[in-house]
């Protein structure tokens, strides 16, 4: 009983700053419910994930492919309604 009256109380060091980085990392990761619970079927699920990746990756090109399409028609709708103007054609003398 004499020893723990006639010790010393230590001091407390602080956090590192890696230790701080990590706790401020965490706290604002946990914060998105969503991207935790996203992370852990990726991580559980890796062949599922990847297949519906390569779904998603084909649908977007195929979207952006008929976006492409449908802006190169009315683009050319525009410039043959410029050609086809009178103020557009060249007067021949």
């Amino acid at each position: 009983m004499a020893d723990i009256q006639n010790t010393v109380p230590t001091a407390v060091t602080p956090p590192s700053g890696r230790a701080i980085a990590a706790r401020e990392f965490w706290a604002n990761f946990s914060r998105n419910r969503g991207a935790v619970s996203a992370g852990i079927v990726v991580l559980v699920l890796p062949a599922s994930s990847a297949v519906f990746l390569l779904f998603f990756a084909a649908f977007s090109l195929i979207v952006l492919g008929v976006i492409g399409i449908v802006r190169a028609f009315t683009f050319g709708r525009e410039v043959l309604k410029a050609t086809d103007s009178p103020a557009a054609t060249p007067r021949v003398a």
